[in-house]
């Protein structure tokens, strides 16, 4: 995956032999942060910087790339993505996002994002790292943030409609 300043993505499946170029919704901003679901590697969500308003700061791909669709609820309008990273122990595509105005989870894609900073004194995050079920948040000049969430979804029902509570 190459992203630009321009608001392209292009991404290749075969080690770059033939490259083709996403469909990235209008407005989007241009792409920021990357990650690919260890458990499903057609599931991406894309964060993006200098999205319009209404456009979403994540954008998300159930086909590899090929298209996305916003998947920014929950999300604040304005922010900037910095860091996006599946949790790895998820199968059911469990998800953090970094941004400049706080740190947010989702428990499958397309989940409404939940906000994680509440009593996190920085707001300006850098990257992301799990390790177990502990979420370390880097800042931008403020350290490091360690949340600890109960373990991980492991299911979700196919309607989407309902899940397990304990992530």
């Amino acid at each position: 995956f190459v992203g630009t300043q321009a608001g392209s993505l292009a991404f290749t499946h075969n080690g770059g032999t033939t490259w083709s170029t996403s469909t990235l919704p209008a407005g989007s901003g241009y792409p920021s942060a990357l990650a690919i679901d260890p458990a499903n590697p057609n599931i991406i969500e894309l964060g993006t910087n200098g999205a319009s308003t209404g456009a979403g700061i994540v954008l998300l791909s159930t086909d590899g790339g090929a298209t996305f669709t916003s998947d920014h609820v929950g999300l604040p309008p304005g922010a900037s993505a910095t860091a996006l990273l599946f949790n790895p122990k998820s199968t059911a595509g469990a998800a953090a996002i970094a941004t400049t105005n706080g740190l947010y989870f989702a428990a499958y894609p397309g989940a409404a994002w939940s906000d994680l900073t509440a009593n996190v004194i920085p707001h300006n995050f850098t990257d992301l790292q799990w390790v177990n079920n502990s979420l370390y948040a880097a800042t931008y000049g403020e350290g490091v943030v360690r949340l600890t969430l109960p373990p991980v979804v492991t299911t979700v029902y196919a309607s989407n409609t309902s899940w397990n509570t304990n992530f």
